[in-house]
């Protein structure tokens, strides 16, 4: 099986840097890496491409002009640009430990399943004090919190409401109980040939959030099914400051939100997708 992993970036070459050498050091390689940059300026772009040139594995970089928070349209567009038959999403400000891709490829029965995985946060300092040098020279396994750190403890109740999640929606496959089921895009992976039933992501989402949703829900219409990653394909998320949200009823919730939420009467494939009329 032919690996493309897909990394969304947007004006952050430092930690995409980092992010690159977690992927050179996996017991699984990919076999290309396409970076999907959401418009960055002329400065992080030229980075973001020297870092891809320097990296171990082939690569390329694809942008997009600079149109807001369109990690959908991003990624269709190193989707068209890969050549693999199973995609490897990450975001560029993830380091991954060496068998991620592996336990995701291991977990997907090889590609019949997509999965979904997610990250533990570092915080400020912790992210303040990595070096891509020494990163590449030691790993990113030494970075991992001991077991008894809490930021465990969310990660496993996370993976625990998935599951529980999971077997309802096998039971009764509703809309309402498949919708429960959440992609994290962050750390997930799919097949090219369940990516395109689908015909992508929905390019309509602009701003931050639900596309990842959208995509796992459209999927599991489609009778393409899922499995945990959450606690198998372990990552570190750098920090930085979040991504603006909106406030619903006293919530903050994604500008997507209300797109999200609509019914979708069993139709699984995106008008604005990866196929364009």
């Amino acid at each position: 099986m032919r690996i493309s992993a897909i990394v969304t970036t947007y004006e952050r070459p430092e930690f995409l840097a980092r992010c690159l050498a977690s992927l050179e050091a996996q017991t699984r390689l990919p076999d290309e890496v396409i970076v999907a940059d959401d418009g960055s300026g002329p400065a992080a772009l030229a980075a973001a491409r020297a870092h891809v040139e320097a990296c171990a594995l082939p690569g390329q970089v694809v942008t997009q002009p600079d149109e807001g928070f369109r990690a959908a349209a991003s990624r269709n567009n190193a989707v068209r640009a890969a050549s693999g038959d199973w995609f490897f999403f990450a975001d560029g400000d993830l380091l991954f430990l060496p068998d991620a891709i592996e336990q995701h490829l291991a977990l997907s029965e090889e590609g019949r399943l997509w999965t979904t995985g997610f990250a533990l946060p570092l915080s400020s300092e912790e992210t303040a004090a990595l070096d891509t040098t020494a990163l590449r020279a030691r790993g990113v396994s030494e970075l991992w919190p001991a077991e008894d750190d809490p930021r465990h403890a969310v990660l496993r109740e996370q993976h625990l409401r998935f599951e529980r999640k999971l077997r309802l929606a096998r039971v009764a496959p509703l809309e309402a109980h498949l919708r429960k089921l959440a992609m994290r895009s962050c750390n997930a992976s799919v097949s090219r040939t369940a990516f395109e039933r689908v015909n992508g992501f929905d390019e309509a989402y602009v701003g931050w959030g639900c596309e990842d949703d959208d995509l796992a829900l459209r999927l599991l219409l489609a009778g393409e099914w899922c499995r945990s990653a959450l606690l198998a394909a372990r990552a570190l998320h750098m920090h930085h400051p979040r991504e603006s949200l909106v406030d619903v009823g006293g919530r903050q919730v994604s500008p997507n939100h209300r797109y999200h939420k609509r019914h979708r009467w069993r139709r699984y494939v995106a008008e604005r997708g990866l196929r364009r009329s």
